[in-house]
């Protein structure tokens, strides 16, 4: 679940290049330039308690649980 999180605030951070990539029309940049300012001034993305879940956020703490975990159960075995 925390990857699938990560993986659209990222997509949601990738957002404003692509929006800014697009031709609009002749005329229209200042209108794409609102757009993007909008889409990064929004900070969107999956938040968990304030914080911005993103794939490298939710990598460390599987590493961090992992390594946890691992502890916890060689810790039985060296008495």
């Amino acid at each position: 679940v925390l990857f699938v999180a990560g993986t659209v605030t990222d997509k949601c951070i990738r957002m404003p290049a692509l929006v800014n990539s697009l031709s609009l029309g002749q005329g229209k940049e200042r209108t794409r330039q609102h757009i993007v300012e909008y889409i990064r001034n929004s900070m969107s993305g999956i938040y968990v308690f304030d914080t911005r879940i993103r794939s490298a956020a939710a990598l460390k703490f599987v590493y961090v649980w992992g390594l946890a975990a691992l502890l916890a159960s060689i810790a039985p075995f060296s008495h």
